[in-house]
């Protein structure tokens, strides 16, 4: 049970973290995401964030449209990209991608993928 639990507080966070770089206003309880580098305020402004992908983590999704938000932080302990983009079909959902950011000219690892409600 215990890794269930761990993997629901890794993908809280990590949806919290989407949240925040789609630029909802994120309520934490201050502490540090066991599974995210970032320490995030008690109340989280609203704004967007994106950084530049590298070729191969945009080959590491296998998808070509446009991030809605990206941010390259450790996941984990392995330095990451995370890529938010839209869900096919749905506009109240999104995918996310986190990528291994070790990759060079190789399609980038997913470490881990989810959808969530915007």
């Amino acid at each position: 049970m215990a890794g269930a639990k761990r993997d629901a507080e890794v993908a809280g966070a990590l949806q919290a973290r989407v949240r925040e770089l789609l630029g909802e206003p994120v309520q934490t309880s201050g502490a540090q995401s066991p599974a995210l580098g970032s320490d995030t305020p008690a109340l989280t402004p609203f704004r967007t964030q994106s950084v530049a992908l590298p070729p191969c983590v945009q080959k590491g999704v296998h998808r070509s449209e446009q991030a809605l938000a990206s941010a390259h932080e450790p996941y984990e302990g392995t330095d990451a990209y995370l890529v938010v983009l839209p869900h096919p079909g749905d506009p109240a959902h999104v995918d996310v991608y986190v990528v291994d950011a070790a990759c060079t000219t190789e399609p980038g690892r997913v470490l881990r993928q989810d959808t969530y409600a915007r």
